[in-house]
């Protein structure tokens, strides 16, 4: 089914895992950020999953802090940011990424961020998820990407896609079907 929220189109996830509804692992695939042609970076200042409009995830501190927590990214990092700053519950720290995006739109090399709850350890699937960013990166803003879970970081669940994404003031809040 088709859900339109915030003119962002939602689509029910796959059960790749026949429909596991907690995870030990979750990430972002980001395929596409805004005015990618100008300037190949995404940042993005805080990922929340939400349950009753509460962050599910815990403050990060370092990138394997608190431990087991580890958070991981796929791409080269740019300047001295850590890809805890998306989850150390500050909007004044940032994850920034150097994204391979052609000026065409789109990559087959997609931007993943990761966070790995550690071993023995799941969340259940959250309601939302939102995006933070900061005033001056409103052209750095993930358009297509999936939030997805797994208990065995290889097979993915797709629990939300959103494409052609609009840049929000601040932040922006994606219901989770």
């Amino acid at each position: 089914f088709i859900k339109m929220v915030f003119n962002t189109n939602i689509l029910a996830g796959s059960s790749g895992q026949g429909g596991v509804e907690a995870f030990r692992y979750y990430q972002l695939n980001i395929t596409a950020i805004e005015n990618a042609e100008s300037a190949d970076i995404l940042i993005l200042a805080e990922i929340e999953l939400l349950t009753g409009g509460s962050s599910q995830l815990p403050t990060m501190t370092g990138n394997a802090a608190p431990s087991p927590n580890v958070v991981s990214v796929n791409k080269t990092l740019r300047g001295d940011t850590q890809p805890f700053g998306a989850f150390d519950g500050s909007t004044s720290t940032l994850l920034q990424l150097f994204f391979d995006q052609p000026s065409t739109g789109g990559t087959t090399n997609p931007a993943i961020i990761k966070f790995d709850l550690g071993s023995g350890n799941t969340l259940d699937k959250p309601d939302q998820l939102r995006l933070n960013r900061i005033s001056s990166s409103a052209e750095y803003f993930p358009t297509n990407f999936t939030l997805e879970g797994s208990n065995d970081d290889s097979s993915y669940d797709v629990l939300l896609t959103v494409t052609s994404n609009t840049m929000p003031s601040q932040s922006k809040t994606y219901d989770i079907p």
